[in-house]
């Protein structure tokens, strides 16, 4: 569509997000670190907590990844994986073939070792940065980006994406300035429209449900359509292999 517009090159604005604390994982994730102080340590008792949780949340066909907290909110990396999952690993085990659950169950074990036992970072916003910027802009935004930049024939910049805006910025990162998104664009109050100020953030979202209910046929069964079309595709791989 840009390109048709005479556009030969975009701007895009990811990176921001994750240099700046614009995602709701930076302010949801403490939030869940205080709520775990408050939840039993004892496993089986967080099993028992979970599964209660999670039948009435299901019944009345809440989000299920509520009740993940009581499981999932005492270190960071988990309760990041919890924010960025579409289903709980318990709700995986009942979903996929068990085979291909484990194995990668396994690796998610690995990497979590590996990242809790990783102490490198002077602050928990700098530990959440970190997994933003591996475990989603890395391995899904930038692809995303790429793919539906050249499907379109056009070229798009990522001026945040860059390791020497990085290297001067940490500096400041690692201080005690707070810096965000919000501060950055009061800096320029004034100078932009109040459209543009006050507007609300906003995602890139897609219409899973609509496109669910057009390839399907089938009512949705969960709260978040995304589940809804995971299993579609998941289903759909299956009947390839």
């Amino acid at each position: 569509m840009q390109k048709k517009n005479g556009s030969k090159v975009l701007i895009s604005g990811i990176g921001g997000d994750e240099l700046f604390s614009g995602y709701p994982s930076f302010q949801r994730i403490p939030i869940m670190k205080r709520m775990s102080k408050v939840i039993p340590s004892n496993k089986k008792l967080q099993n028992f907590l979970y599964n209660i949780t999670y039948n009435i949340l299901s019944k009345f066909n809440k989000n299920t990844k509520y009740a993940g907290i009581i499981k999932y909110s005492h270190n960071t990396f988990n309760s990041f994986m919890l924010q960025r999952c579409v289903f709980t690993p318990e709700e995986l085990n009942d979903l996929i073939n068990k085979k291909i659950i484990n194995e990668k169950v396994n690796d998610l074990e690995f990497q979590k070792y590996n990242e809790m036992n990783d102490n490198d970072f002077e602050n928990q916003q700098l530990k959440i940065m970190y997994y933003e910027i591996k475990y989603y802009l890395c391995s899904k935004l930038l692809r995303d980006s790429d793919w539906t930049s050249m499907a379109n024939s056009i070229e798009l910049r990522t001026p945040f994406v860059d390791w020497f805006f990085f290297k001067e910025l940490l500096p400041i990162l690692k201080s005690n300035i707070k810096i965000s998104k919000k501060n950055m664009l009061d800096g320029f109050k004034g100078k932009v429209p109040n459209e543009l100020y006050d507007r609300k953030k906003t995602g890139f979202n897609i219409p899973y449900k609509q496109y669910y209910k057009k390839i399907s046929g089938i009512k949705h069964r969960y709260s978040d359509p995304i589940k809804d079309w995971s299993i579609l595709s998941y289903e759909k791989y299956l009947n390839k292999i």
